[in-house]
């Protein structure tokens, strides 16, 4: 007679192995989904990429009185071509605009990071200079154009406990939950920590 644990230990190798063959049955037609899409897109079509949604620095609306790297960079990416591209794939970039326009479209995407550091930078500074106001203009802005940076909701938020508006947390929650990045449960979490505090009640 077999003994009851020869027999767990075979049906136990079964099971794995079915389910290392689905593993890799769902991973070998993921990858082969992925290069099928990446050929593809490699020969799409140039598309006018001129009526894109660029984003505008309101310079006009910020102090700049600090002199500070955070303002030169500013000051210089307001000359630039700007967009927020986080969460697409250079697949999906070449696909909707053309192969042709991805080193474009990637620049102008790197120019987003650059805003946003900046922006959290500056914000920082303002309200060390003791400068609240227009620090507030500053990271409003930021979250406005989606900035994904947790350090601008956050010191958004803490400006908004100062001024006694708690209610304002909530609606960066619901800025935060329409990111389409990474940082967005993080950002989330962060602020409805800064929500619960005893002083929000």
């Amino acid at each position: 007679m077999i003994p009851v644990f020869t027999i767990c230990m075979v049906v136990f190798v079964i099971v794995l192995k079915i389910n290392i063959n689905k593993n890799k049955i769902a991973k070998d037609t993921a990858s082969s989904d992925f290069w099928e899409r990446e050929h593809e897109a490699n020969f799409a079509r140039r598309q006018d990429i001129s009526g894109l949604d660029y984003i505008s620095i309101p310079l006009e609306k910020f102090p700049l009185n600090l002199n500070t790297d955070s303002e030169r960079v500013l000051r210089q990416l307001s000359t630039e071509k700007i967009l927020n591209l986080t969460g697409i794939s250079n697949t999906d970039l070449k696909l909707q605009y053309g192969v042709a326009n991805l080193e474009a479209l990637t620049a102008y995407d790197e120019n987003f990071t650059k805003l946003v550091k900046a922006l959290a930078s500056y914000g920082h500074e303002l309200i060390d200079a003791g400068q609240p106001d227009e620090a507030r203009v500053v990271l409003e802005y930021a979250v406005s154009i989606h900035a994904d940076a947790k350090a601008i909701y956050t010191m958004l938020a803490n400006l908004y406990l100062s001024l006694g508006e708690a209610e304002r947390i909530a609606g960066l929650i619901a800025s935060a939950d329409a990111l389409n990045s990474i940082s967005k449960s993080g950002i989330i979490d962060a602020l409805k920590e800064l929500q619960e505090r005893p002083n929000c009640a």
